[in-house]
């Protein structure tokens, strides 16, 4: 399946000059990243003329606006999964690249997450990422293939979904329920799609079938999958000199009453910094179960939340009676873009 090119490389120098507007000149080189340049895993990204950005390290399980942000440009060294809803899977698409390679979509995204695909210290490894319900990401975790051991692994729970990032040819492995044959494709790409149950058949025209699995093992639907491409790069330091970095609040900076998503607060409140929810197994080892603060938790920022809310309060207002509701998203409160409604005709066609 032909990959979603939604992307360009842009050069720093491009950026400075058109975002930025800063008249030093910075020249992007173009490489594949190699083990030695290897690093944690982050994103730069820029918003209203401003460089935001967070590490793995910090934000293991990546970043959560409160509203939907325009983000005209994306900086990344890893795999993250865009959403503009960040309550739903559609529209969703995997934006991957190394060493802060800067791309720009063909036209500006309003994205609200941006959840890392693959794990903080394997940024560009080949993984597979599995999840229970596309929309909240229930039970979310990442498996980097090449640390899997043995041929079964434990995982209890029912994945629906699964994201694979730089696919190599691997041996089949078993992680519960399911059972992952890596392929060769395009260096670099990300694919994502919906396990289907591995049939077993003699009709040769079934092209469905990974021989060594169970029959009723999940499996990867390779040939059916939604892949994406990858910006391979490097980007002067210097372009970075004002970003600002997400960094969790201290406990000194916050009161005995703050909430739990207070504690997650980053970029003066614009966004929450979610974390990998991780316990230990009994054999001493971990394993990751969704992020924290939950998405199910955050749906009131969502926007499909936020405009059934305004409604209700509107009708308790008028007792269901009065003037036409108008939403803050739709009814000319909204921020224009080129007179158009930036959440007009959001959504599409990347997942499945």
């Amino acid at each position: 399946m032909e990959p979603k090119n939604f992307a360009r490389i842009i050069t720093p120098g491009y950026l400075v000059l058109g975002i930025l507007a800063s008249t030093a000149s910075v020249f992007a080189k173009i490489e594949i990243s190699s083990p030695a340049t290897e690093k944690l895993g982050g994103l730069k990204l820029v918003i209203d003329n401003a460089i935001y950005s967070f590490t793995t390290d910090v934000c293991s399980g990546g970043v959560f606006f409160k509203d939907p942000v325009l983000v005209e440009f994306e900086c990344i060294h890893g795999y993250y999964l865009a959403r503009p809803n960040g309550c739903s899977m559609e529209g969703s698409y995997i934006a991957g690249g190394s060493n802060y390679a800067c791309q720009k979509s063909n036209a500006p995204d309003l994205i609200q997450a941006f959840i890392p695909v693959t794990n903080p210290m394997h940024p560009l490894d080949h993984t597979i990422a599995l999840y229970d319900e596309p929309d909240t990401l229930k039970n979310f975790r990442r498996y980097t293939v090449d640390e899997i051991k043995g041929s079964k692994n434990e995982d209890s729970y029912s994945p629906v979904g699964a994201i694979v990032t730089n696919s190599q040819k691997s041996q089949k492995v078993n992680i519960g329920s399911l059972c992952y044959e890596g392929k060769t494709r395009k260096a670099g790409y990300a694919h994502m799609g919906k396990l289907r149950i591995n049939i077993k058949t003699d009709d040769p025209k079934n092209r469905k079938i990974t021989p060594g699995c169970n029959i009723d093992s999940l499996i990867f639907p390779w040939g059916d999958e939604s892949s994406y491409n990858f910006s391979p790069g490097s980007t002067d330091s210097e372009l970075f000199g004002r970003e600002k970095m997400a960094a969790l609040p201290k406990p000194l900076e916050l009161s005995e009453a703050a909430s739990l998503k207070n504690k997650f607060e980053i970029w003066g409140g614009l966004a929450y910094c979610l974390q990998a929810n991780i316990t230990a197994t009994a054999d001493g080892s971990f394993k990751m179960e969704g992020v924290q603060p939950s998405i199910e938790s955050l749906k009131m920022f969502c926007p499909m939340s936020k405009i059934v809310r305004e409604k209700r309060q509107f009708q308790s207002m008028f007792g269901g009676r009065g003037a036409p509701w108008r939403s803050s998203f739709h009814g000319g409160q909204a921020p224009m873009m080129g007179g158009h409604s930036p959440y007009m005709g959001m959504g599409g066609g990347r997942w499945g």
